[in-house]
């Protein structure tokens, strides 16, 4: 049945390079991919947030800083 299988292609050492190269930036984003295949092996942006809070009910301290420019 079609949409019942998932493959992953993110690779483990290209995600750890690229978050240790972005680490020290305050605002970036990488995606690298495979030329010949389009695979994905490794995304990551930054500033990250945790996606959990995003769960339940944003209190709105929350949801003040998930909102508000924090770059300037």
């Amino acid at each position: 049945m079609s949409g019942n299988s998932l493959v992953l292609t993110l690779d483990v050492d290209a995600q750890r390079v690229v978050e240790r190269a972005l680490r020290s930036t305050r605002a970036s984003a990488a995606v690298v991919l495979e030329v010949d295949t389009g695979r994905l092996l490794a995304i990551a942006s930054r500033p990250g947030f945790d996606p959990n809070v995003m769960s339940g009910g944003l209190t709105p301290e929350i949801e003040a800083r998930l909102s508000g420019d924090h770059l300037r």
